[in-house]
């Protein structure tokens, strides 16, 4: 029997066995940190996004003296209905989100153009509330928009005049501001969760069994030094591929049950950027796999393992940070430095980019080299008599 193959099923076998290793292969960084990290953003958009097509309505102190406003109300999908005396009572309670008042000297005051008082009663404390609140403001400063247009053409002058400037923008990055942070957060979620999903294999299969002693008996077996460590490179890059593939599905799932324009024109969370990152993430995993396996094999001891590994988990942190603050451009020697490769080339997707071949073989060629020269590294030191020490 191929001892690649033996060994594969053997250290897959034993760590599926260890419930801790299995809980943060297919738990903890594929689900858990999904919903910790995407669910509360996705919710909080949801939350504080308002629907203007949804008919509502709106408690009014004062129907009959804005009949004219009300109307206005009611095209915009806000019908008015007379508040009860005791409404500040019944906003505190939350039985109702937002009142508007509208004063008696309203309709003599709007008649003698002046400016006319409206008061709006809300609860800055209850989301429902605040959420209303910002509707009924962006209608009545539309409204009051209207007027002022209809004011200006009355005597005969033209609204344009008090407007010297039409600033107009033509963004060229095919972007919003938000763009990067959100674009950033599937391929850090894949980085972290793959660096999960191998720790601890990669630390039991090298430093543990050193330090149970039973990497003597295996490396005294009649085959290749090669074999083991190609064995157990199979084992932890399966883990580290499952723990790509999880969290896929997982941030997929969440970001479906956020309506399409919420994000914002030009963003895309659908099947094609969700495939553009398993695409970008199969040989990230291949960098992820040898660079935990000679961490891994380089320490002394299991305890060293951890420490290594753990000051090494900063890795996703730091290119999701760096590329807030910094502006990495997208050429031929940024595409070939790995991981900083995947989160550019994620951002052109998420912001419905054209993304060309070149990228993808460039990044690949980059994660590639890098993962060959690790897990050379891994075989050489496997080679000598120092990995029995």
């Amino acid at each position: 029997m191929n001892p690649i193959w033996t060994i594969f099923k053997k250290e897959v076998r034993d760590n599926v066995r260890d419930k801790r290793s299995l809980f943060f292969a297919v738990l903890y960084g594929p689900v858990l940190m999904p919903l910790l990290m995407i669910g509360p953003l996705l919710l909080g958009m949801h939350r504080n996004s308002i629907d203007f097509e949804e008919p509502k309505t709106i408690a009014v102190v004062g129907v009959e003296r804005a009949a004219h406003l009300m109307q206005f109300l009611k095209a915009n999908n806000l019908d008015a209905q007379e508040a009860p005396d005791d409404f500040q009572q019944e906003i505190e309670a939350g039985r109702i989100d937002a009142v508007l008042e509208i004063p008696t000297v309203f309709d003599d005051r709007f008649r003698a153009a002046q400016p006319a008082d409206v008061l709006i009663h809300y609860d800055e404390s209850d989301e429902d509330s605040r959420k209303l609140k910002r509707q009924l403001t962006a209608i009545l400063d539309r409204y009051d928009r209207t007027l002022r247009q209809l004011r200006f053409q009355a005597r005969g002058i033209d609204p344009r005049i008090f407007e010297p400037l039409n600033v107009v923008e033509n963004d060229l990055s095919g972007e919003g501001l938000e763009v990067p942070f959100i674009a950033y957060i599937v391929p850090f979620l894949l980085l972290y969760s793959m660096m999960m999903g191998g720790f601890y294999l990669a630390v039991d299969t090298t430093a543990g069994e050193r330090e149970r002693q039973s990497l003597e008996p295996l490396l005294s077996l009649p085959m290749s030094r090669i074999s083991p460590v190609l064995g157990k490179y199979a084992a932890v890059f399966f883990f580290v591929i499952l723990s790509m593939v999880l969290p896929l599905i997982t941030s997929y799932a969440l970001f479906s049950f956020l309506p399409a324009d919420l994000l914002g024109s030009g963003i895309d969370f659908g099947p094609h950027t969700f495939l553009v990152a398993f695409v970008l993430g199969v040989p990230l995993a291949l960098l992820i796999t040898a660079f935990l396996l000679t961490v891994a094999a380089f320490a002394r001891n299991t305890k060293e393992a951890q420490t290594h590994l753990s000051l090494a988990m900063m890795v996703p942190l730091v290119p999701f940070f760096l590329l807030q603050f910094m502006n990495v451009p997208t050429q031929t020697v940024t595409l070939l430095i790995p991981i900083i490769s995947q989160f550019k080339i994620m951002e052109m997707a998420v912001a419905s980019q054209a993304i060309p071949v070149t990228h993808f073989l460039l990044t690949t060629a980059g994660s590639v080299l890098a993962a060959v020269i690790l897990l050379g590294a891994t075989i050489g030191l496997y080679q000598r008599e120092r990995i029995l020490l």
